[in-house]
């Protein structure tokens, strides 16, 4: 079974990847980096998005 820190390790990674990578969009990243502080931090309210009005 995978354990929580390969998981962030893994995430870790990806981020790192798409950070260095020209073919990512900031839509990737940012939803790597919120993956990623939602694992970190799981009850921190993070960037939750807002209803359009």
């Amino acid at each position: 079974m995978t354990t929580h820190e390969q998981i962030v390790d893994a995430l870790r990674e990806r981020l790192l990847e798409a950070i260095t990578s020209r073919n990512n969009t900031s839509e990737t990243l940012l939803t790597l980096a919120e993956a990623y502080a939602w694992l970190l931090a799981p009850d921190q309210p993070h960037g939750q998005r807002k209803a359009a009005t």
